[in-house]
Parts: C-alpha cells; structure tokens; sequence
C-alpha cells in the first residue's frame, strides 16, 4: 500500500461525526510549543519535520502524517484557538505559519497553485469566523 493511500485511509479514523473535509494540501511540517521568556513567546520544543497532509475540515485544522512505524500521527487545532495565520509563496511552494496559545506551526513546500490559494482562503475566513465578537462597551 503507498504511503499516500494509507495516509487517507487513515484519516477517516480520526474525523468527528458529521465532520467534513473542505481543503487537503500536502506538505513538510513542524510543530512546536510556545513558552514565555520576558513576556516574548519563543517557539521550541518540536516534534521534528515531518511530510503529510494538511487537512480543514468544517471544524478544524489536522496536521496529519506517519510515523517511520507507520503509526498516524496527528496535531488538531480548533480555529478559535489559532491566533495568528501567515501565508508566503516562494521557489519552492507556499508555506503557511500558524499559532496557538500553546504552539506553533509551520507547512512549508506545498505545490503552489489554486489549490494553496483555496486553501489560504479557507483558512482565513474560518479563522475569522471562530474568533470571538468583540463588543464595544462604555
């Protein structure tokens, strides 16, 4: 079995009742927690770059790959949490950068194209839309 197929055969497993795919790219990711030092937030930490899938669904962003065993592993982020999201296009594919009270994380070479620029899209608008209204008060 290619490592393609078992990474969506796997991902059926891990989606919520109901939950819907919108946006799948394929990249190299890393991840890392964030910790305060003098009031900064520094990311640190990671798990190591890994090659997968970024996967949004109607409820969340998965950062989705296998280990060298051929076990899943996976990072979920529901967009309320993430706080920031950056996207970039260079020679060797977009990259988007994303953080999270808790973590950062950065996709890099994924194949530029409309697919990227729906997913940036995607990402932004539900971002914003699982941020808190803000009331103005007086």
């Amino acid at each position: 079995m290619t490592r393609g197929k078992k990474l969506f055969e796997g991902l059926s497993q891990i989606l919520d009742d109901g939950e819907t795919v919108h946006h799948v790219v394929d990249g190299a990711y890393e991840v890392g927690g964030v910790h305060e030092v003098g009031g900064a937030h520094l990311a640190g930490g990671g798990k190591g770059a890994r090659h997968g899938l970024v996967v949004a669904t109607d409820r969340r962003l998965l950062l989705f790959a296998l280990s060298i065993y051929g076990k899943h592993e996976v990072d979920s982020f529901a967009y309320g949490s993430i706080e920031s999201f950056e996207q970039s296009r260079g020679l060797m594919g977009g990259s988007v950068s994303f953080a999270t009270a808790d973590a950062r994380a950065t996709v890099r070479l994924i194949p530029p194209g409309s697919a990227f620029t729906r997913f940036c899209t995607w990402m932004a608008t539900q971002i914003e839309a699982a941020r808190p209204a803000h009331c103005g008060g007086g």
